[in-house]
């Protein structure tokens, strides 16, 4: 009966940590997304329709630009320092 009864605890207890952990996940993940969408407003001007205003989408077309150098770069850079392999010399295949 205690090893029953020890089970149902340990079973509960497991039970109620993964509900706790799940619900504070699914609040943060909202959290996270609220933040996110006002941020976005502040910085590039939503107005009330949600829609960038002039200043705003060109600051987000300038975001987006200096986000694609960006990447072009760390690309760029990757390519570099690929070395590659030492070729043949028609001396040592003969």
């Amino acid at each position: 009966m205690a090893t029953f009864f020890t089970v149902v605890v340990i079973l509960l207890g497991i039970s109620g940590v993964t509900y706790i952990h799940l619900r504070t996940r699914a609040k943060d993940a909202q959290r996270l997304d609220a933040e996110m969408s006002e941020d976005f407003s502040e910085e590039f001007e939503l107005d009330e329709q949600g829609q960038p205003s002039e200043k705003g989408m060109e600051e987000m077309v300038e975001w987006l630009e200096d986000d694609l150098r960006e990447s072009r770069l760390i690309q760029s850079l990757e390519i570099e320092s690929f070395q590659e392999l030492p070729q043949k010399t028609s001396d040592e295949t003969s």
